[in-house]
């Protein structure tokens, strides 16, 4: 079974500035924003809230084809390992409040039931990331 899956690196702080948190990585960020930013919307309109979290996003599995749910995440974590500047600091950061999340995306016209083998999850819990799941479902082109 094919499914069309993409991963996106997600990290959230409730301290740290994103300018702070991409200096952990080679590449800049797709997304970012810091805590304390005021909101604003995608059409421009800024909000009077503030975002209570830093975050940064980079988007390193793009949407393509796959047979298994766990060949991306294996490849995000070669990925991850290739582009973080200092592992222990990238580490650190659940210590402090922070959350490091895989968003795994997938695209599928059919139910789905998958697994995740344990050398893949423990690659994943070694590196101290989380994995999001979303699935939508009667995905056409």
């Amino acid at each position: 079974m094919n499914y069309s899956i993409s991963v996106a690196l997600q990290i959230w702080h409730p301290l740290l500035t994103c300018n702070y948190l991409q200096t952990l990585f080679y590449k800049s960020p797709d997304a970012k924003h810091s805590v304390g930013d005021n909101i604003i919307r995608k059409d421009g309109k800024q909000l009077s809230t503030k975002y209570v979290d830093s975050y940064i996003c980079y988007n390193i599995i793009p949407l393509q084809d796959f047979e298994e749910l766990y060949d991306p995440i294996k490849e995000a974590n070669n990925i991850v390992l290739n582009i973080l500047k200092d592992q222990k600091s990238f580490l650190e950061l659940k210590k402090t409040g922070g959350r490091i999340i895989y968003y795994c995306a997938i695209y599928t016209k059919e139910h789905i039931v998958f697994s995740i083998p344990s050398e893949i999850s423990k690659e994943v819990a070694n590196l101290g990331i989380d994995i999001g799941i979303e699935v939508f479902q009667n995905y056409t082109d």
